[in-house]
């Protein structure tokens, strides 16, 4: 969940040593060199650095990272970890002005996936931030080309703060197409959902 956070997190994690193991794993002129799979990171991919210390994965086990950034949009990865057999979809936190909007935004609205109970509802700046997620992924298939390249893989979903509340919102969506799914929730704002 840490991860999904780059550069600033490797920085604050290890305060003296953080700008070295970034430079370790920066790319100069890396956005020029046609890396499809990271979105809009800067000219060095230091987000994709800062990933891939803080996670400790290989380069191409990191399948896909979005790192735009707006008030509801929130950056997000997803990782293939082999030794558990697991495709991680992490969310990112709230570390932005734009996020503390979507934080903000705690009215509540109807969240009606598949399996709730009729008139339950969720955090408005959540599911917003939830459909946004699903809407990429459906836009390229990302979750389907990738679980029918390791079938034998589960899904697991994490993130913490704003990450870990949008994370479930994204799990009880794609829950109906990914039962065995599982979802590690760090810290989740109150008032995500009805009790019900």
């Amino acid at each position: 969940a840490l991860s999904a956070y780059g550069w600033p997190m490797l920085c604050y994690l290890k305060c003296c040593t953080g700008c070295f193991k970034l430079l370790k794993n920066a790319t100069c002129c890396g956005s020029c060199r046609g890396q499809s799979n990271v979105v809009d990171d800067n000219c060095c991919l230091c987000h994709f650095a800062g990933v891939r210390e803080i996670s400790r994965l290989r380069a191409e086990d990191i399948v896909y990272i979005s790192f735009k950034n707006h008030v509801f949009e929130l950056p997000f990865c997803i990782f293939l970890d082999h030794t558990k057999k697991q495709v991680i979809l992490s969310v990112r936190g709230s570390l932005s002005f734009r996020d503390v909007f979507t934080d903000l935004t705690a009215d509540a609205t109807e969240f009606q996936p598949p399996g709730f109970p009729p008139n339950s509802f969720a955090h408005r700046g959540m599911v917003i931030g939830a459909t946004k997620i699903i809407e990429k992924l459906n836009e390229a298939n990302l979750l389907d080309k990738i679980c029918e390249t390791y079938p034998e893989y589960t899904l697991t979903l994490t993130g913490h703060s704003l990450g870990g509340g949008v994370s479930i919102l994204v799990a009880a969506i794609l829950r109906e197409k990914y039962p065995d799914l599982r979802v590690f929730a760090f810290a989740t704002p109150a008032g995500l959902l009805s009790r019900e």
